[in-house]
């Protein structure tokens, strides 16, 4: 009975080990390479561990919105992207997302909120710069707007669930 439980035992301490080893095997890929995407818990946190000095957010924020973001995901390689999702202040909802891409880059495929059909598209003149407006439907149900545009080597989109009155206003707190 005793070499039973004594084997036991040992069969519970091996797979502990076995699972300490696995979780430290997932985790190497992030410890060896920090800047590829992944989850941070501040804008801090992202401009520390990336050297990113040049991170836009808006000086404008509607009280719509929670502050700071529910989730950040950010990148250094291969090219600098960082995506802040907001909850609603009402329904802890995602119904904001900023995004900001270097240029060579693509979109980051990380959107709680996704502009699924495009009713109209116009060119909007943001303080000088040139803009892309978007209006449509939200892939969950109700209208979605979307501005993005170009500055200082990085690509940069607000999507909203509603219309884009308060996008208008966030983006135009964005630029000089």
């Amino acid at each position: 009975m005793k070499k039973a439980v004594t084997g036991f035992f040992a069969f519970l301490v091996l797979v502990a080990l076995v699972v300490a080893l696995l979780r430290l095997i997932n985790w190497l890929p992030v410890l060896l390479h920090e800047e590829s995407l992944r989850r941070y818990e501040s804008l801090e946190a992202v401009r520390t561990s990336l050297h990113l000095e040049d991170l836009h957010v808006p000086s404008y924020f509607p009280e719509s919105f929670r502050w700071p973001p529910a989730r950040i995901l950010a990148q250094g390689e291969p090219f600098v992207a960082v995506a802040m999702e907001f909850a609603e202040a009402d329904t802890g909802k995602i119904g904001l997302l900023l995004t900001q891409v270097a240029e060579g880059g693509h979109p980051l495929d990380v959107e709680a909120i996704r502009l699924q059909r495009v009713r109209e598209e116009v060119p909007y003149d943001l303080k000088g710069r040139r803009a892309t407006l978007r209006v449509g439907d939200c892939a969950s149900g109700g209208t979605c707007s979307s501005l993005s545009w170009k500055e200082g080597g990085y690509t940069f989109r607000l999507v909203m669930a509603g219309p884009p009155f308060e996008l208008i206003r966030m983006a135009s707190s964005m630029v000089d």
